[in-house]
């Protein structure tokens, strides 16, 4: 599972090209914490997912102060992206149809 891999976020309501959005967590401590809180919320007796995303895959939202850095998308200037060095929040993706965890990644509170 790569933590930094690029995602894509489309930005523009006109349907160009999406921008991208490249994000790592500072630390496997952080990572592991992220990957922990959300594969055991059914044994916490918690609501499995917190949310849907954009194609229907369960998600899972974490606030988690200084958990990542990364570059996300400047709206006024698609080639000149806003680095980011205190990301507050991850996200937890799973598939929608096996609801098996496929991906982990720090966002920016400003793209939740």
């Amino acid at each position: 599972m790569r933590a930094n891999a690029p995602k894509q976020i489309n930005t523009s309501s006109k349907g160009k090209n999406p921008m991208q959005l490249s994000t790592q967590f500072k630390s496997h401590r952080a990572q592991f914490a992220v990957l922990n809180e959300a594969t055991t919320r059914a044994e916490r007796n918690l609501p499995p997912f917190t949310g849907e995303d954009y194609y229907g895959n369960p998600i899972v939202r974490i606030e988690m102060q200084g958990c990542g850095r990364g570059y996300i998308p400047n709206p006024t200037d698609r080639n000149n992206p806003i680095l980011d060095e205190n990301i507050d929040a991850a996200i937890a993706k799973f598939d929608r149809e096996t609801k098996e965890l496929y991906t982990v990644f720090p966002v920016s509170n400003d793209q939740c």
